[in-house]
């Protein structure tokens, strides 16, 4: 993984959505990064402390790194990143859509490490956040979490920032397996066993409509079964493991699975889904498997969001070229949420876990399906998930 383009440094105005855009030029980047690698302090701070370490100055501009960051990196050389800012050292997918690097985007002002520098600097005292981050990887995006803690210290007079990294995203997917088949399997269980029950010998006694009962368990079993299989393709996709079947689709096909899976799908009961026969007949490949489920995880989604008496609406059309569905409700999204929709562990289901939806429209549509999953959410329009596959 190489570094971000580096910012040329000046004290030039430049705009931002979040946080201060200013930097020090490069002559001052030097002057203070040597000083700081040259003290024993920083030195023992960047040999002894665990995770990815960074120092940095006033303006969240890196002047030394740990050895961790280093290899993690393929660096060699303090030259090669001095003066970037943390997102950008680390490709952060959003480092460069700020008008002046990392920090000044508005997916930043949701940001853990742009919030714990910035409290740092406000407080003088040590701050600490989690940092969930994607970032470019050997060509594919790859989504990190970081439990991250910056420090104040002075250095031959100048006012530093001692920026730690750990990463801590196996402790939250482990949060997402604990919730998932530890508490939400147990509960589906538990009603399959209390059903199961019921068709025993002792309980059919007991029984008036034991075809009812059947079909409850069967109903049931495929919950769970596509639970197990949706952890199963995710964890694929995440190590790289998963392998594409590519076939020639319809749209009218995919709409067809849809309405079938949401006939009796219990995020659809008391709402009303309109999924709009395609007029477009024209076959285009994508592996029908993963398109299945980034539609389905659209359609959960906006099922979900809408009252009791609402409507979603299913649409396909070739833009340009490109196949893409849409999934429209008529919610819209907080900005805090909007900010921070894709993002692996956040939800606004439950305090920890969970989170998977959107991110895995995400990874499927995009890493291996090759598309562009995005959404708008207004107050006038509603909110609208969208995947635009490759051009036939």
């Amino acid at each position: 993984m190489e570094p971000a383009g580096k910012k040329s440094g000046s004290n030039d105005a430049v705009s931002t959505y979040f946080a201060p855009p200013e930097r020090l030029s490069d002559a001052d980047v030097k002057e203070i990064a040597e000083l700081a690698t040259q003290n024993p302090v920083i030195q023992v701070v960047l040999e002894s402390v665990g995770g990815f370490v960074l120092v940095l100055n006033t303006h969240r501009q890196v002047l030394a790194a740990s050895r961790e960051v280093l290899v993690a990196l393929d660096l060699r050389e303090l030259n090669t990143f001095a003066g970037l800012r943390p997102g950008e050292l680390l490709n952060c997918e959003y480092a460069e859509q700020g008008p002046g690097g990392c920090g000044t985007s508005q997916h930043c002002s949701a940001c853990g490490a742009v919030l714990a520098i910035m409290t740092c600097q406000w407080t003088g005292q040590p701050a600490s956040d989690e940092c969930h981050m994607t970032m470019m990887r050997k060509g594919a995006l790859e989504s990190l979490e970081f439990q991250v803690k910056a420090t104040p210290i002075t250095i031959s007079g100048h006012d530093l920032i001692i920026f730690v990294l750990h990463d801590i995203s196996s402790l939250k997917r482990r949060e997402v397996l604990e919730r998932i088949f530890i508490h939400d399997l147990r509960n589906t269980l538990t009603s399959l066993m209390g059903l199961s029950e019921l068709l025993s010998e002792d309980g059919r006694r007991s029984v008036k409509n034991p075809v009812d009962i059947a079909r409850r368990i069967v109903k049931i079993s495929k919950k769970l079964s596509s639970e197990v299989s949706d952890q199963e393709l995710l964890y694929r996709a995440e190590h790289g493991q998963l392998r594409m079947n590519t076939t020639w689709a319809q749209a009218q096909n995919l709409m067809d699975f849809l309405a079938m899976t949401f006939d009796t799908h219990d995020a659809a009961a008391g709402k009303n889904l309109i999924i709009e026969k395609p007029d477009d007949q024209t076959p285009f490949e994508t592996d029908v498997t993963l398109l299945s489920r980034v539609l389905t995880n659209m359609a959960v989604n906006a099922l979900e969001a809408t009252p009791d008496g609402g409507t979603v609406d299913v649409h396909f059309e070739r833009k340009r070229g490109s196949p893409t569905f849409s999934v429209h409700n008529i919610g819209v999204m907080s900005e805090e949420v909007a900010l921070q929709v894709f993002k692996r562990s956040f939800s606004t289901k439950a305090p920890k876990g969970r989170g998977l939806g959107t991110y895995g429209m995400k990874l499927f549509g995009e890493q291996y399906l090759g598309g562009s999953v995005s959404f708008v959410s207004t107050e006038q329009g509603g909110t609208t998930f969208t995947i635009a596959l490759p051009k036939v």
